[in-house]
C-alpha cells in the first residue's frame, strides 16, 4: 500500500469559499456564517461542489485554535484551513468573532450537526461510515443503518508513522468496502485531522472522489447516549465547557485552566490587529450576552 502519511502540495493562492457559503474570516479561519445549524444540515446534505477545497467539515474551538500549532508542525494546518466548511464550534468562538468585528450569526457545534444529520442519513437511506473509539459508541448507530462502516482503531501514535499507517490502512479497506457518502471521525484532535487528510489522500491516489469527512470529535458520544450534556440553557449562556468540567474534572482541569490560557495572548493579537485595520467597534457596543462571560472567553473551549 501507498505511503498513507498526509501531504499534499501547498497551494499558493488561499481557495475562496463557495460563493452559496458566507463565511467571516476570524482567528484565520474562514468560519461558515449560518444563521442556525438546520441550515448547515441542508448545505451538508446537498450535491457537494468541485471547489478546490479540502471535503472535510473542522469544528474548531478555543483548545482547537490553541492546538494549531501541533498541526503545522505536521505540515497539514494549511489543509485543515482549507476545509470546506469549517463551523464555530465554541460559543467563546462567537463571542470572539464579535469583539473582533466579524460577527457570526451563530454557534454551528458538532454536538448540534449530528442529531439532525444523522437522522436525515438513516430517513434517506444514504451512506456512512465512522470511526469512533469504542465498540459501544457504534453499536446503537449500527442499528439504526445497518449498511454502517465501522472501524475502531487500536490506541495509536501519529507521530509513530508505522502505527499509523496500520490505522489509515485498515480504516481505508473499511472505507473502501462501505463506499461512504459520510465519514464520521469521533476521535480526538489531531488523530482525527490526519486520518481525514489521509484518507482523502488514499482516494484521490486511486482517482475515486472522497465522501464528506466530519472531524466531530465526541459528538457521537453524546449523541448515543455515552455522555451527559448541558442543559440547553447553560449551553446558551456558555457555559458548557464547565459543565463538562464538572463531570470530569481530573481530565478536563489542566486543558481548561492551564492550556487554554494560551488563547488570551492569540486574542490579543488579533484584537491589535482588527484594530489597524479598523474592525473593532467601541467595546460597549459589542458586548451583547452575560458580561461577566465575556471576561472567561480564555477559559472557553466548548
Amino acid at each position: 500500500m501507498d505511503t498513507l502519511i498526509p501531504a499534499a502540495p501547498r497551494l499558493d493562492t488561499p481557495v475562496p469559499a463557495p460563493r452559496h457559503v458566507r463565511t467571516r474570516q476570524v482567528l484565520g479561519f474562514d468560519f461558515v456564517d449560518d444563521v442556525s445549524i438546520d441550515a448547515t444540515v441542508e448545505r451538508l446534505l446537498a450535491a457537494q461542489p468541485v471547489d478546490g477545497r479540502e471535503p472535510i467539515v473542522f469544528t474548531p474551538n478555543v483548545d482547537t485554535v490553541v492546538h494549531m500549532g501541533e498541526l503545522e508542525r505536521s505540515g497539514v494546518a494549511h489543509r485543515m484551513c482549507n476545509s470546506r466548511y469549517i463551523l464555530p464550534d465554541g460559543q467563546p468562538i462567537v463571542w470572539a468573532s464579535r469583539l473582533l468585528g466579524e460577527p457570526l450569526s451563530a454557534r454551528l457545534a458538532g454536538s448540534d450537526l449530528v442529531p439532525p444529520l444523522w437522522r436525515r442519513l438513516v430517513a434517506e437511506d444514504r451512506r456512512a461510515m465512522v470511526v469512533v473509539s469504542c465498540p459501544e459508541v457504534a453499536a446503537p448507530l449500527q442499528a439504526e443503518m445497518p449498511s454502517l462502516g465501522v472501524y475502531v482503531p487500536p490506541a495509536f501514535d501519529v507521530d509513530d508513522p508505522a502505527a499509523f499507517s496500520e490505522v489509515v490502512r485498515d480504516a481505508a479497506e473499511v472505507l473502501d468496502r462501505t463506499g461512504p457518502e459520510f465519514v464520521f471521525l469521533g476521535i480526538s484532535f489531531k488523530k482525527r485531522e490526519l486520518l481525514a487528510l489521509a484518507l482523502i489522500d488514499h482516494l484521490r491516489r486511486r482517482g475515486r472522489p472522497p465522501p464528506l469527512f466530519l472531524c466531530i470529535g465526541g459528538a457521537l458520544e453524546l449523541h448515543v447516549g455515552r455522555h451527559r450534556r448541558a442543559p440547553r440553557w447553560v449551553q446558551r449562556a456558555g457555559g458548557e465547557w464547565f459543565f463538562r468540567f464538572l463531570l470530569e474534572p481530573r481530565r478536563l482541569f489542566r486543558r481548561y485552566f492551564m492550556r487554554d490560557l494560551r488563547f488570551l495572548p492569540i486574542m490579543r493579537l488579533e484584537l491589535r490587529a482588527a484594530r489597524e485595520l479598523g474592525l473593532v467597534r467601541p467595546l460597549r457596543r459589542r458586548l451583547v450576552g452575560p458580561g461577566w462571560l465575556w471576561m472567561l472567553i480564555p477559559l472557553l473551549s466548548f
